[in-house]
């Protein structure tokens, strides 16, 4: 850790203030940090320190802890990080929401050939963003532990950072292909991919209802209204099309074909194209939303805003369209969600209580991975019940046992 004499300190402050202008931090920021660089200045001239370091700042901090309020301190501790990185000549970022974490200049050749072949594998941009927050804060932490190398990096420093985030599954998942990624390419010795624990989510119990409950729903929405048939019309497609909240908001009238009876979107999710093919009732609801209900619009989407400004929807209106209907109806949601996803789970447990192939059900709700498919499905008990082996009759010694309790 480097280290500042005394007789520096006011050339080391002078630079470190022009550091946080650079930075454009606020005059209140700035002043903030005047006072807590003069307490430490007199923190250091009482005990006879002549060489400020990092172990300084810390038994500083310490002396603090007592003496002003615990959100001032922790104000406190952010100031001093600061400036033992400036003295140490680490990257000194500011993180903000208006300015993004940099990666450390030693790193980034490898970072940003990284960020590229994920682009060229075709991940989605939300996907791409989520690796290269992560990407970024990890390495940003080996460099601040003093690694220069990106052959530096050990199972120690992995393992490091893995206990200081908080979600440890999304963490391990980024990482582990980062860090598989290094060694394919040749640029760490050992494929350090291994180090990080499995961790696994909780699977929860998918949120389902029954065909009497999503009837008694569709029957307790006021299509007599406009934002009834609107609710009628985004109900059906999520409960009988199976369709993301995401693609219903953002259904266009191109994406609809009356004449031929189909529905093609590319998926906000998955980016890929769907095509499925209308049913009477949901044709039947759009027509009459479109025709009789929906304000008149230049907007290419389908479904938009009952009142001025007129705008299309968002997923927060489908939610309150599900969530609504069922309080309307009675229906105690025990726990289940309550939105659009959950009737497109129960589509997928009813299609798979009634037998259809995974495939199809796949296919419906416009799943990649056939596999993922089975995280949705509720199963009807009367399959769990073909499924059943009778009980082979008991002999033996635990016949024996269950007599001797019989009998007592």
């Amino acid at each position: 850790m480097n280290q500042v004499k005394s007789e520096q300190w006011q050339q080391l402050r002078a630079s470190f203030y022009r550091r946080l202008a650079e930075l454009r931090y606020s005059k209140h920021y700035m002043k903030s940090a005047r006072n807590i660089l003069n307490r430490l200045e007199n923190f250091m001239i009482k005990r006879q320190v002549e060489i400020y370091s990092a172990r300084v700042g810390e038994e500083f901090m310490t002396h603090e802890q007592n003496l002003i309020s615990q959100k001032y301190h922790t104000h406190e501790k952010a100031v001093l990080h600061r400036l033992d990185d400036f003295c140490a000549d680490r990257i000194f970022q500011k993180f903000s929401s208006f300015i993004s974490p940099q990666c450390p200049q030693c790193f980034r050749e490898y970072y940003e050939s990284y960020i590229e072949d994920l682009k060229l594998r075709g991940k989605r941009p939300s996907t791409i963003e989520r690796y290269r927050k992560i990407c970024i804060t990890s390495l940003i932490s080996f460099h601040r532990t003093g690694i220069y190398r990106i052959s530096d990096i050990t199972p120690q420093h992995i393992l490091k950072e893995f206990m200081t985030v908080n979600d440890k599954p999304v963490f391990v998942t980024v990482l582990r292909g980062f860090l598989k990624w290094l060694y394919k390419a040749g640029f760490h010795e050992k494929d350090l991919s291994g180090t990080l624990p499995a961790i696994r989510r909780p699977q929860l119990i998918p949120s389902v209802y029954t065909k009497t409950e999503t009837s008694a729903m569709i029957a307790e929405i006021d299509r007599m209204t406009n934002i009834g048939q609107r609710d009628y019309a985004v109900i059906l497609l999520a409960l009988k099309l199976g369709m993301r909240r995401g693609d219903i908001a953002k259904l266009r009238f191109e994406d609809v074909d009356f004449e031929t009876k189909r529905i093609k979107f590319d998926q906000e999710k998955t980016g890929v194209l769907q095509e499925l093919f209308l049913p009477h009732d949901v044709e039947l609801a759009l027509n009459g939303y479109i025709q009789t209900a929906r304000p008149q619009s230049d907007l290419p989407y389908i479904f938009v805003t009952a009142r001025a400004p007129i705008k299309r929807i968002y997923g927060t209106h489908l939610y309150q369209a599900v969530a609504k209907n069922l309080k309307r109806a009675g229906i105690d949601n025990n726990n289940r969600k309550c939105g659009p996803h959950s009737l497109r789970m129960t589509l997928a447990s009813e299609l798979i209580a009634e037998e259809v192939p995974y495939a199809v059900v796949t296919h419906i709700l416009g799943q990649e991975d056939p596999d993922s498919t089975r995280h949705y499905i509720q199963f009807d008990i009367e399959i769990l019940r073909t499924c059943a082996l009778e009980v082979p009759e008991v002999t033996g010694l635990l016949a024996e046992s269950l007599d001797i309790v019989r009998e007592a």
